[in-house]
């Protein structure tokens, strides 16, 4: 590349310099140097938009999942809160039921000893009554046997 010298002493390499005359400025690389700023700022926001745009859109869908994910916790826990209400409730009356279990039980115990102590009357009872009937049934066999010795010897005087 050739190298210009200006008027004010200054070199440029590769660049074409005019002189600015009479208030009119000429083309130079300055225009050339704007232009390709343009187009690099235009290829690079066409980069950026390739990766802003699905970026953004990508960033949507996750917001949009996000709150999704968020309104299902947020039913499912209030769902839960009713479920742990009902269960709440639901021990609370079989605490009630459990006491009074407990006191029908206390009243059951009360009349099983009630029972036992008339079973063992009974028992004794039993036990009277059936030395009793051994008592009658020795009699009656004293009774048999002093009595049927002189019916038989009756009977046998008897023509039937």
């Amino acid at each position: 590349m050739s190298d210009k010298s200006t008027d004010n002493g200054h070199k440029e390499r590769g660049a074409n310099v005019t002189r600015i005359t009479g208030g009119r400025t000429a083309t130079d690389s300055g225009e050339h140097h704007m232009e390709r700023l343009a187009t690099t700022f235009e290829s690079s926001a066409r980069r950026w938009e390739m990766i802003v745009y699905p970026s953004l859109f990508a960033f949507i869908v996750l917001a949009s999942y996000g709150f999704f994910l968020i309104y299902s916790l947020t039913h499912d826990v209030a769902s839960l809160a009713r479920n742990v209400s009902v269960l709440t409730q639901s021990i609370d009356h079989m605490v009630v039921n459990m006491d009074s279990i407990s006191g029908n039980m206390d009243s059951m115990s009360e009349d099983l000893h009630k029972i036992d102590a008339s079973m063992n009357t009974m028992n004794g009872s039993t036990h009277s009554m059936a030395r009793s009937v051994d008592g009658i049934y020795h009699q009656v066999g004293s009774m048999n046997h002093n009595i049927g010795r002189p019916m038989g010897q009756a009977s046998s005087f008897m023509p039937w």
